[in-house]
């Protein structure tokens, strides 16, 4: 027995290290390739058994340390099907209950970075508000008391939630504060066409002076 146990176990050893060494090797070759094409870089993960595919496992590979977050923002602001469900789940993975606009905004964009093609902005924001919202919802429906803020400068949580009708309210004055934030502090000048969006989609939602 000692015989077996001595050649056997120092042989697993060694098998087991080599595994880590291999499983580790292949991880930074998937970081790798996602930070230059991220559709591949998960393909890639997937097919040599590193995660398996579900979105949960998906989203955890791109909140690790050498993920970059430029990638992970331009990714998930696609249109590709696989995109936009782990553009869900990586946002859900944030807490966003208590949250106002700005500190919610704040908050998401601490792990990624915000794309500059409006459309993928508007497709990320519209992601946030849509889990926002869910997470508030579920928060009333377990009749669970909101945690408290330490002196929040903003409307948040469930009183904001009741001033507005949906997610869609929620959606488009996140955008418009994105819009605002860059006019102020990037020094930039509002053109023609946005001035035009707050006027289509964002003031329109406000009630008329007279009523």
């Amino acid at each position: 027995m000692k015989e077996g146990e001595d050649s056997h176990g120092p042989r697993r050893s060694k098998n087991g290290a080599a595994a880590t060494a291999n499983y580790a090797s292949l991880q930074k070759l998937s970081e790798v390739i996602f930070n230059q094409r991220p559709g591949q870089g998960l393909a890639f993960i997937v097919a040599t058994g590193g995660i398996r595919d579900f979105p949960v496992e998906l989203s955890s590979f791109l909140g690790q340390q050498g993920i970059s977050p430029a990638q992970v923002g331009q990714f998930l602001g696609e249109d590709f099907a696989l995109s936009q469900t782990l553009r869900l789940e990586f946002i859900n993975s944030v807490r966003l209950i208590g949250t106002g606009v700005v500190s919610c905004l704040a908050k998401v964009f601490k792990t990624i970075v915000i794309p500059t093609e409006m459309v993928k902005i508007d497709r990320l924001v519209d992601g946030i508000a849509q889990i926002w919202w869910r997470q508030h919802e579920q928060l009333i429906k377990k009749e669970q008391e909101e945690p408290r803020q330490v002196e929040e400068p903003e409307v948040h949580g469930l009183e904001l939630m009741r001033c507005l009708g949906n997610y869609d309210v929620l959606h488009q004055l996140m955008f418009a504060t994105i819009l605002l934030h860059w006019n102020l502090h990037l020094g930039l000048h509002l053109t023609t066409s946005i001035v035009q969006f707050f006027r289509n989609n964002f003031f329109p939602l406000s009630p008329e002076p007279n009523q």
